[in-house]
């Protein structure tokens, strides 16, 4: 009996401290767990607060480190980029103004995308017209004519341009080609919409 009991206690001896050892292990590692998913949780809230706008915006790669948490989610606007690439595939002497372009339409509240897109239909992007006018938009060329205003540089024609496409069409509610073009370019009505069409086709491209 006396043998048994000393058995008995020698078991409870070493397992009592086994077994406390590995309940704060497990207390540990499931306390661990609850920190990496709660880390986890508001980088993902973090994100969904950061998506785009615009639908043009894209985002760095998160860091894959777990139990971490950063801020530093560089943001940029594709839409610039996007313009530069289109220009420089034309060939354009456009393609250093491509910052501008997006910068005087969101200053208009215009699409981004109209000056490109009507450049290329009008002028080849800038490469067809009258010398030294920069005026790759057929703007003020009226019906029969050849030539329209001129302007002092790229930059003074994307600003007019920009200005004109927000006061004569978006301020009366005339924001797609399709709209845009019996004004714009009257005799293409009788060409089945040509210059909407053109100008739309380039539009989607930029998208």
């Amino acid at each position: 009996m006396e043998k048994d009991f000393m058995r008995k206690l020698l078991l409870v001896i070493v397992w009592t401290p086994a077994t406390l050892m590995s309940l704060i292990l497990v207390s540990l590692l499931l306390l661990n767990y609850s920190r990496v998913k709660a880390g986890k949780s508001l980088l993902v809230m973090e994100t969904r607060s950061m998506l785009p706008k615009n639908g043009y915006e894209f985002y760095a790669a998160l860091p894959q480190v777990l139990g971490s948490f950063t801020t530093a989610i560089a943001k940029e606007d594709a839409r610039p980029e996007i313009i530069r690439q289109f220009l420089r595939k034309h060939d354009s002497p456009l393609e250093p103004f491509a910052p501008l372009m997006v910068e005087v339409a969101d200053s208009e509240n215009i699409d981004f995308r109209l000056i490109p897109a009507i450049g290329m239909c009008e002028s080849n992007l800038g490469k067809k017209i009258p010398a030294d006018s920069y005026n790759a938009w057929g703007y003020m060329v009226f019906t029969g004519q050849k030539q329209g205003a001129s302007f002092t540089d790229w930059s003074e024609a994307i600003k007019v341009m920009a200005h004109f496409l927000s006061s004569k069409f978006y301020a009366q509610g005339l924001t797609t080609p399709e709209e845009m073009g019996p004004i714009y370019a009257p005799p293409s009505v009788n060409t089945d919409n040509s210059w909407a069409k053109c100008t739309r086709k380039f539009m989607d491209e930029l998208i």
